[in-house]
């Protein structure tokens, strides 16, 4: 076996409890000790590969062998259940902090949508990206792009999380070099740059027409308000949008409250919360009141409609 890989051929339902999670944290933490720097594991997603360093994704890849599928599932079945189009083989999914891969490897194992437009700036989750679309032989339903989506088309500085590689983030211009986790405890100095785009700018070369995008997903680390900003004509439709509501995130991000709310207010007319039991269909003029709930570092992610059966 190579000393630079780990691989592991179970596909286990785990609870967060239990023996086996257990075992596989041990082993997770001797992955250091054995200098293994990649490990590739079949898990409910699909087939991944990610680096030992990751202890986001890549931690619950390899403990759980998921990443927050139920979350995918919940959107899904609920576009449904509210009259969007699912199942589409024409339709198109925007993943926007695409990482690892592991929402649009989902959504095309499972045939809600017929391809994916993802996005991922960072160079390293994109290397991964790339990976996990071969080993999972959606070359011609995936197509991995290396920018973010903003409301620019250029270039943002991107700091990078060593050890949790979801958790990199475009900087504010008025960014002061607070910890990767928020807080004030720990300077981290920027990487360097990215290349960002504007959604609506990037359809046209690419030949998809909007009428094809039945969803956006967003989880970009509070940068969800300049993606949206950049996706203006996109929004002006019906098309379901899924992001991560994390109000310090967004404020860290250099967006006020009421500038992601108006935005969100203007454009929808209701939300689900998808981390929510019940997954009640709720009106967006109820949204300011989950938001003031999601103190420091709670967060949720959104499915938010225009017009919902």
């Amino acid at each position: 076996m190579d000393n630079a890989v780990l691989r592991s051929n179970h596909i286990l339902s785990t609870p967060k409890g239990g023996v086996l999670p257990a075992a596989r944290s041990l082993l997770w933490k001797m992955s250091e000790f054995l200098n293994r720097s990649e490990i590739v594991v079949d898990t409910l997603h699909g087939k991944m590969a990610f680096s030992t360093k990751d202890e986001s994704i890549g931690r619950s890849l390899f403990i759980y062998r998921e990443y927050r599928i139920q979350t995918i599932r919940n959107a899904v079945t609920m576009l449904k259940l509210h009259g969007y189009p699912v199942g589409d083989v024409n339709g198109t999914v925007v993943d926007a902090g695409a990482g690892l891969g592991t929402v649009s490897i989902t959504l095309m194992r499972e045939n809600a949508f017929g391809k994916s437009i993802a996005f991922e700036p960072d160079p390293v989750n994109y290397s991964y990206l790339k990976r996990n679309i071969e080993l999972n032989e959606f070359e011609n339903r995936i197509f991995p792009f290396q920018n973010g989506l903003s409301d620019v088309d250029g270039e943002l500085e991107l700091e990078q999380n060593p050890n949790l590689f979801s958790e990199h983030r475009f900087l504010a211009p008025s960014y002061t070099k607070t910890s990767m986790s928020g807080g004030a405890s720990v300077a981290v100095a920027p990487k360097g740059n990215a290349k960002v785009h504007r959604l609506d700018s990037m359809l046209e070369p690419l030949r998809i027409a909007q009428d094809d995008i039945r969803l956006i997903w967003l989880d970009v680390q509070g940068h969800e308000w300049y993606s949206l900003l950049g996706a203006s004509a996109l929004l002006s439709r019906d098309i379901p949008v899924v992001m991560q509501l994390w109000p310090h995130g967004l404020q860290r991000a250099g967006t006020t409250d009421e500038q992601v709310l108006s935005l969100l207010g203007g454009h929808f007319s209701h939300y689900i919360d998808l981390q929510d039991r019940i997954l009640s269909l709720q009106p967006i003029s109820k949204l300011p009141s989950l938001y003031n709930s999601l103190q420091r570092y709670r967060a949720t992610d959104i499915l938010l409609l225009k017009n919902p059966e």
